[in-house]
């Protein structure tokens, strides 16, 4: 029977997280185009409100020096005498209404500046839009996909050596037994190797073992996680410099726990926590952290990750772009795996 090659499964790999590195930075590229155009929004916004109430604050003033004018010309006029002399009056309501006229003309044209930079990234916001539900949406579907081949191609290998391994012992006693013993031999050792649905069985929980993720991030530093075993089924991930990794579990520059279930429903995973400090946010290690506790639950058949919801819109909105969704009643966030 021929062999299957699956060397491809590391290239696999280095797509899928090329995908995630994508993701993260057309996320952060959309999303500071979009701050930025918020940030020049709101600057212009500012200045036509100072302009607005420097121009109420000139009207006030035209209307005093308006009045003060009235009245030193109505004091003439009551007295019978020569009129009065009015003009540092006049000068003033020449001079209120000279810079009243200069905020409104500066008022026109913030407000059409305004306009004019909203109708301009109308058609971006309107693409950011496109792209970000093809983000979410098929994106997402294409990384699904690839772990399912990967995770395919690995049972496929892992069966293929199994089954060899078998079929040797039993070939080297088939010599002694008749030729139909030795086939039902073969046939129960398959069968072992599958649950009574045809699925394969879930591996035990000491049996897990991960390879170390190498990867650079958004920010060009090399990067390597790995993952180490607190008991048997709690699970922590560890970031370092490439080169600087430690034998022993140390905290590392960010981190991510879980904690793996068995329930009678089946086996899913817990996510307990995501630790990324500030400096190295923005740089999609968050998503690798993400991405190496849905791997841990797929390795080990767990049906879903699930995990407390943030207290924050905002990281709810990046779980959210990554596949998981919030159950009904807000209490926990998940994805089936």
């Amino acid at each position: 029977m021929a062999q299957a090659d699956v060397r491809s499964i590391e290239a696999l790999r280095e797509l899928r997280g090329s995908l995630v590195t994508f993701r993260e930075e057309a996320y952060e590229a959309m999303e500071s185009a979009t701050r930025e155009h918020g940030r020049a929004l709101e600057h212009l916004q500012g200045k036509y409100d100072a302009v607005r109430m420097r121009a109420q604050e000139y009207e006030r003033k035209l209307q005093e020096a308006q009045e003060a004018l009235r009245r030193c010309q109505a004091a003439g006029s009551r007295d019978n005498r020569r009129a009065p002399d009015c003009t540092q009056q006049a000068l003033a309501v020449r001079d209120w209404q000279r810079a009243l006229d200069a905020e409104r003309e500066k008022m026109a044209r913030l407000a059409a500046l305004l306009r004019q930079v909203n109708e301009a990234a109308e058609p971006f916001l309107r693409e950011a839009r496109r792209l970000n539900e093809w983000l979410q949406r098929d994106l997402e579907q294409g990384r699904a996909r690839l772990d399912r081949s990967i995770q395919q191609l690995e049972s496929y290998t892992g069966t293929r050596s199994t089954e060899a391994a078998i079929a040797g012992a039993i070939g080297a006693a088939a010599g002694m037994v008749l030729a139909a013993g030795a086939a039902a031999a073969i046939g129960g050792a398959a069968a072992m190797m599958k649950g009574s649905d045809g699925a394969p069985a879930r591996p035990p929980l000491e049996a897990l073992t991960f390879d170390d993720w190498s990867y650079g991030d958004g920010k060009g530093r090399a990067l390597v996680q790995r993952v180490y075993r607190n008991g048997d089924d709690l699970f922590s991930i560890r970031l370092f410099d490439e080169g600087n990794v430690p034998d022993r579990a140390a905290f590392g520059l960010a981190q991510a726990n879980c904690q793996i279930e068995d329930t009678t429903e089946g086996r899913r995973l817990r996510l307990q926590d995501i630790i990324v400090p500030e400096a190295l946010r923005g740089a999609g290690n968050g998503a690798h952290l993400l991405e190496r506790v849905e791997e841990i639950g797929r390795t080990a058949g767990a049906s879903e990750v699930y995990g407390t919801p943030p207290d924050d819109d905002e990281t709810l909105a990046w779980y959210g772009r990554r596949g998981w969704g919030l159950s009904a009643d807000r209490t926990r966030i998940f994805k089936l795996l």
